[in-house]
């Protein structure tokens, strides 16, 4: 006698295994996500606006992590932008007046901040000339003044170009005019404006020293020059004093002589054996000088605060 089930068992098992092979290499990949999810801090973002500055702060902020802050003035927006390091972020944009409100972003969390000079209605800016007059811009000149400005004495660079077509002639009033300015350490601010009688300003106050490279755009024309920043603290570092959970900061002089005005910020961060933020805070003077308390960071190796474009970097003394 013949037993032909398993013959038949062993044909379908290798049958249904072929099957099964077979739809696997055809079955088509998952599809890509079409859209990249941004990080969001721990906590909500906090954006100050106070008269010429806008301050963007977050806790326990990922590596890597997207911010920008944003504010609408009559003459056009400013802005700045960059990535944390991870840890707190507390980054300031500077403004040289008067702001209809402010819009900051840490990953994908929004949060905006109204007026920094409440008060009187602010005239709304010209509106942007059409595409043609970007066009017509061929040549033009810009001028920086003073050539150096010294950061905690408010002083700003003047920045002015005077944009004209191929006849000579003033572009059409509203044409849209870019200004970047690129310097040391990365930094970087945005602003634009539009023309009024061929000719558009900036007041810019830089918060890093050293050489910046000012490049200004109208359409198909753009010019370039250099402007420098040094630090008005006398000494070029400023002076601190670390006991226990105080730290003492000051006096603070600048070169002229004169005490900083009252509310002059200090930045504080504690630093990780990498580098890394693990706490930041800041103090504002009073007659040159400022107290901050430092709290207990088992991580922390090292102290460093910021005053006018100095940096002083102490070892972390805290048992």
């Amino acid at each position: 006698m013949t037993l032909r089930a398993p013959r038949m068992a062993a044909w379908v098992g290798t049958a249904a295994l072929l099957a099964s092979v077979l739809c696997a290499c055809h079955r088509p990949p998952p599809a890509a996500p079409d859209v990249t999810l941004l990080p969001q801090p721990a906590q909500p973002p906090l954006l100050r606006v106070t008269p010429g500055r806008a301050t963007l702060q977050a806790r326990d902020v990922p590596t890597g992590t997207p911010w920008r802050i944003r504010c609408d003035s009559a003459t056009g927006p400013f802005t700045r932008d960059g990535r944390a390091g991870g840890g707190p972020l507390d980054q300031t944009l500077h403004l040289p007046g008067g702001v209809y409100g402010c819009t900051g972003q840490v990953g994908s969390a929004r949060v905006t901040a109204g007026p920094a000079t409440p008060g009187a209605a602010l005239p709304r800016p010209p509106r942007p000339a059409p595409v043609a007059a970007l066009a017509a811009a061929a040549r033009g000149t810009v001028t920086v003044m003073p050539a150096t400005v010294r950061i905690g004495q408010r002083e700003p660079w003047v920045v002015r170009a005077a944009v004209l077509d191929a006849s000579g002639a003033p572009v059409p009033d509203g044409t849209l005019v870019t200004l970047t300015g690129r310097g040391p350490a990365g930094a970087e601010v945005v602003a634009e404006r539009v023309t009024v009688n061929g000719e558009a300003q900036w007041a810019l106050t830089p918060d890093q020293p050293g050489t910046w490279t000012l490049n200004v755009r109208a359409g198909p024309w753009h010019a370039a020059l250099r402007a420098s920043a040094r630090s008005a603290l006398l000494g070029g570092t400023p002076p601190a004093l670390w006991g226990g959970d105080t730290l003492k900061v000051g006096p603070l002089t600048w070169d002229d002589g004169a005490l900083p005005d009252d509310g002059t910020p200090v930045e504080v961060t504690a630093l990780d054996a990498r580098g890394r933020s693990v706490w930041a805070t800041q103090g504002f003077t009073v007659l040159g000088r400022v107290e901050v308390d430092i709290p207990r960071l088992s991580s922390a190796r090292t102290l460093q605060l910021a005053v006018a474009g100095t940096t002083a970097t102490l070892p972390w003394e805290q048992p």
